[in-house]
């Protein structure tokens, strides 16, 4: 066991027989990972650009995204040269990466503008009940929310607005909303609304009563937001924690911090603390979400 240890090859030919017969076993796991990651991703990628009305050309951004993984890829199996499997995981996560950094940024910018959506119901209920109460139809008070409300809500409503105008039904057209902006308060707006122009119902008091509901139910999530805000923070703190002590270590001595990264062990125990860390993270977030 000593000789093991004492000796890097025999060390190098264990871990990459290791990681060799893991990816082996593993082979239809990572290849759906890889697809899904990759091509899977492309398609949720596209299906956002959309919802955003992103007028990008999208057999170009594919292939400039193509392109720029895989020399990414490629580069970070470069540098990590000659450590084979070293080299082969950091360009798969590399590729990868890029796929996932794309997608998650576009999906940051889609949960900011539903979140703006829903912020901007309960002004927007106010106005369709009072335009209701003076007389209008649900389609001019839709079509006074766009006018004089701008904002995420207006582009939303005044793409429902054109639909209409192109022969599609209004009930038809809000239910593709509700489908788009996957949100609570937009699904009890729409089903609300579809069901009492059916049954014919009063529109205007009902808007009334969804202002008070949605303004309440936004209150009671700001609350419990600042009440979880700490719990967020020390998860992120106890997350980062042992990054930054590597970063300060290597700082103050490298010798003491190489072995990390250039022993087969060290390369181990990396790995592992970032999945513990990564569980750690996902734990902690689970445990201080709450959902109302």
């Amino acid at each position: 066991m000593s000789f093991i240890i004492n000796n890097s090859l025999v060390l190098y030919l264990v871990f990459f027989a290791t990681g060799f017969m893991m990816c082996y076993l593993n082979f239809d796991r990572l290849s759906k990972f890889f697809q899904n990651n990759t091509l899977g991703t492309q398609e949720e990628i596209l299906n956002l650009m959309d919802k955003l009305l992103i007028s990008q050309n999208k057999e170009k951004f594919k292939k400039n995204t193509w392109i720029i993984s895989i020399l990414l890829s490629g580069l970070g199996f470069v540098l990590t040269w000659p450590n084979l499997l070293i080299g082969f995981f950091v360009g798969s996560l590399l590729f990868v990466g890029v796929w996932w950094l794309i997608k998650k940024y576009l999906q940051i910018l889609w949960k900011n503008h539903c979140n703006r959506v829903v912020s901007e119901l309960v002004e927007a209920l106010t106005i369709m009940c009072n335009s209701i109460k003076v007389g209008l139809s649900l389609g001019q008070s839709i079509e006074r929310v766009v006018k004089g409300f701008p904002g995420a809500l207006s582009k939303e409503f005044n793409l429902v607005l054109n639909k209409t105008k192109l022969g599609q039904n209004l009930e038809e057209a809000l239910e593709e909303m509700a489908g788009r902006v996957e949100r609570t308060e937009i699904n009890m707006l729409v089903n609300t609304t579809n069901i009492l122009k059916e049954t014919g119902g009063n529109l205007g008091e009902t808007f009334f009563v969804m202002s008070e509901t949605i303004r309440e139910r936004q209150k009671m999530e700001k609350k419990i937001k600042s009440l979880t805000a700490q719990g967020i923070m020390q998860a992120k703190i106890i997350s980062s924690l042992p990054f930054l002590l590597i970063g300060v270590f290597f700082i103050i001595d490298q010798n003491y911090i190489s072995p990390l990264f250039t022993n087969p062990i060290g390369l181990l125990c990396l790995v592992i603390v970032c999945i513990l860390v990564c569980i750690g993270w996902f734990s902690m977030k689970k445990i201080v979400s709450i959902k109302v």
